[in-house]
């Protein structure tokens, strides 16, 4: 996905009468979403639709909620959703061996502890331009190296 998609998407969910809705019922796809993303594959459009039945959300809100959040790759296959992608972002994200990438640092802090599980993220200091290593667990941070970032 390129920077003017993710702007798009920040931009819905930040713009005035634009924000996503995030309902009890979408919270719940965005966190089954996120947990199946986050094996490292893309999510097919059948394992979107067993979610939905499975969640008992109603079809047509989860479509445009998925419509506003997601990356698709060109099978129409979820690759990226709220800050969590297989595509190419400046943020390293590894979960349980998978290689994925988050669209912002924030994503990164937050995403083991949706996905309840750690995660190794990697990035670079914008003042010190230095790579920075953090493994963060569901409680919060585990490891840090350089150990004074």
């Amino acid at each position: 996905m390129n920077n003017e998609r993710v702007t798009e998407i920040a931009r819905k969910w930040n713009g005035a009468g634009n924000a996503i809705n995030l309902t009890p019922d979408t919270s719940r796809l965005l966190i089954r979403v996120w947990r199946t993303l986050a094996k490292g594959r893309p999510v097919s459009g059948e394992q979107i639709d067993q979610m939905i039945s499975d969640l008992g959300v109603n079809q047509d809100e989860a479509g445009e909620f998925l419509r506003g959040v997601t990356e698709r790759d060109s099978s129409d296959s979820i690759v990226g959703i709220f800050g969590l992608s297989l595509n190419d972002h400046p943020h390293r994200f590894t979960v349980n061996g998978a290689s994925l990438t988050t669209w912002c640092a924030e994503d990164a802090l937050l995403l083991p502890a949706m996905l309840k599980q750690a995660a190794t993220v990697e990035s670079y200091s914008p003042l010190s331009k230095e790579k920075v290593r953090l493994t963060l667990g569901p409680d919060g941070l585990e490891e840090v190296d350089p150990v004074d970032a």
